[in-house]
């Protein structure tokens, strides 16, 4: 009995390490694609990439938390939570979700000031490559994230990676927004920032459901 006791405390602690292992390579990714656009995007003065950047910055925040969520929830039962400690990283990827939401609200406060802005965008050839590049390693993070949380049967990181996915869909409405601003049209890029409030606000809302 003890010896078997012994070996799912051996597999669950081995666990444990693959998934803090895998939260920090991709917290290490969220941190630098949000420097990116933060730094690009104050440059150029796009509203749209700013707010990509500070929602790839909560993706970072998102695996702070999933980091102290996953090593709550990968501790022994003891005679207090006789059933385990796993809800712990059901309530990280609550935590998530809330995430998701207080994004959309920030976007959108930002993009509606951007509407009655003198100020335009003036993206170059340089910001194109730096959100394309930004766009590729987002893909590879959700794709392998979600993988992962699937053979790890992982909560946290199966909704860490549908986060990173809505960043997906925003930097893909960002890139179009300042493609289409280099042509002259300047009004577009508050205007798809309101499209990304729609898009981060109904992942937020998936996945709190789901969640709860």
């Amino acid at each position: 009995m003890r010896f078997m006791e012994s070996t799912r405390e051996s597999t669950r602690q081995h666990v444990r390490t693959q998934i803090q292992i895998i939260i920090v390579w991709v917290f290490l990714a969220n941190a630098a694609v949000a420097v990116a656009k933060l730094v690009w995007g104050s440059q150029v003065g796009s509203l749209a990439m700013k707010a990509d950047g500070y929602h790839s910055l909560l993706d970072a925040l998102a695996n702070v938390i999933g980091f102290v969520g996953v090593s709550a929830a990968h501790a022994p039962a003891d005679e207090g939570h006789p059933y385990g400690h796993r809800k712990y990283e059901t309530f990280a990827a609550l935590a998530v979700a809330f995430l998701i939401l207080h994004t959309a609200v920030q976007v959108f406060q930002e993009a509606w000031s951007g509407l009655f802005s003198a100020e335009k965008a003036t993206p170059t050839a340089e910001t194109l490559t730096v959100m394309t590049l930004t766009l590729v390693v987002n893909i590879v993070v959700t794709t392998l994230e979600r993988r992962a949380g699937k053979r790890l049967k992982s909560d946290f990181l199966i909704a860490d990676a549908t986060h990173t996915l809505s960043d997906v869909f925003v930097s893909i409405g960002v890139l179009i927004s300042l493609g289409l601003t280099m042509s002259g049209t300047t009004v577009l890029d508050p205007l798809v920032a309101m499209i990304i409030v729609a898009v981060i606000a109904w992942v937020g809302i998936d996945l709190l459901r789901h969640t709860v």
